[in-house]
């Protein structure tokens, strides 16, 4: 995944993601150079205490994404502010 230049748009909702096997994901992503589209909706085992937080962190480092999908998951306010606010102040292709 982080070597990808030409995968640009990614779908994977209503998938059997783990958090252990999304944060494997998470990661590769972060220096990930040709996804700008990414859909994780609808993944029910994803949270925001583990995972995602991953993935928060890598959003700072990846500069192509350009939308991202996080529609139906579990994600509270507190969360969304503390993690990924930040990344947002850094990543302004989002």
């Amino acid at each position: 995944m982080h070597i990808n230049t030409t995968l640009t748009h990614l779908e994977i909702p209503k998938n059997s993601f783990t958090d252990t096997g999304f944060d494997v994901f998470a990661k590769a992503f972060a220096f990930n150079k040709g996804l700008k589209f990414l859909d994780i909706a609808k993944n029910k085992d994803l949270n925001d205490e583990s995972s995602l937080i991953t993935l928060a962190e890598a959003l700072i480092k990846n500069r192509s994404l350009q939308t991202l999908d996080l529609s139906s998951l579990k994600i509270r306010k507190p969360y969304l502010k503390q993690h990924f606010e930040p990344a947002l102040r850094k990543n302004i292709t989002l």
